[in-house]
């Protein structure tokens, strides 16, 4: 997979054109499909992470999301001089779909306005009929606008778009409640709208940033979470461990994993990952735990394919074109 590089020239206009929250960065983006046959649905995914996340998030992308970068080149004066479209076919339940990903730049000038700004855009037809066709990100133009990170696709149903706020992405968060007057302790994964540059509300840690964190010899060490809750039949200490899962090609946004530990006064009552296999969007994820006093933990799974992209979930909303459906 090819990465895109910058001269010093366009490291310059990179610093001109960003945000200031975001010059400090080094970005990486995403852009691509998910065909999934078996469960008869396309998903277009448009994943971003930067600095070290960046790099991990690179490494496991599957081999149908693109960095749109590398799909431009530009000429000796850093003007666009050409660029290219990743294309593919997912075979559902009714026919073919034709995936057509691009990039999008901010501007044809490197060294304009948005010049060294990159996004992606996205068309799916199928029988000559679009289902899809946005850009998935204009944030450099249109800072208050979403992105588009989740397009759901399915035969004979209105196609469904999953958003977040500019400078905000889809990630896995850990959630903790410790709740003595329901005599109870709830752990749980969710993937949803994360934002690095705010303090997540209490009992609530990105993992992402989790396993962005920087040791005093200038190395990534995952930043352990570590909390106890007193219930009436003893103390649960509760210790997350950030990992990042083995194998490559599990997709962007599945880059980051946890370890979670739960001893009762000091013996291990559980101890298991959020996700065995990032790989396989059947294998069970962790979607909570929760601890009752005097009961064992009791542990909810999901298959990973709809905890990461839920068919029916309150976050999608329709997508609205002249030209869909067609």
């Amino acid at each position: 997979m090819k990465t895109f590089f910058l001269t010093n020239t366009r490291l310059l206009a990179l610093c001109l054109c960003l945000p200031l929250s975001a010059m400090a960065d080094v970005s990486e983006i995403r852009a691509g499909f998910d065909c999934q046959p078996g469960r008869d649905r396309l998903i277009l995914t448009y994943d971003s992470a930067s600095n070290h996340p960046a790099e991990k998030m690179a490494e496991k992308a599957s081999a149908t999301q693109w960095n749109p970068g590398a799909l431009v080149t530009y000429d000796d004066e850093d003007h666009i001089d050409a660029m290219r479209a990743e294309q593919g076919v997912c075979r559902l339940s009714d026919g073919e779909y034709q995936v057509e990903i691009l990039p999008y730049p901010g501007n044809g000038n490197l060294q304009g306005m948005c010049g060294a700004w990159m996004g992606a855009s996205a068309i799916v037809k199928k029988d000559g009929k679009t289902r899809f066709d946005a850009p998935f990100d204009d944030s450099c133009h249109r800072p208050d606008q979403p992105v588009i990170r989740r397009v759901l696709i399915r035969p004979g149903k209105a196609t469904l778009i999953r958003t977040t706020p500019s400078g905000s992405g889809l990630g896995l968060m850990f959630t903790a409640a410790c709740q003595p007057a329901h005599y109870q302790l709830r752990l749980g994964f969710v993937f949803g709208a994360t934002h690095i540059w705010r303090e997540e509300p209490p009992g609530v840690n990105d993992i992402e940033s989790l396993l962005a964190y920087m040791d005093g010899s200038d190395n990534y060490k995952p930043h352990d979470i570590e909390a106890s809750c007193r219930l009436r039949d003893g103390e649960y200490r509760y210790v997350l461990h950030p990992l990042i899962p083995e194998g490559k090609g599990c997709g962007a946004a599945k880059w980051a994993s946890a370890r979670l530990t739960i001893a009762k006064d000091g013996e291990i009552i559980h101890d298991a990952p959020f996700m065995q296999d990032c790989g396989n969007p059947e294998a069970p994820v962790v979607t909570s735990v929760t601890l009752r006093s005097g009961k064992k933990p009791k542990v909810e799974t999901q298959p990973a394919a709809l905890f990461y992209d839920p068919d029916d979930d309150a976050s999608y909303r329709v997508y609205e074109s002249e030209s869909a459906g067609e």
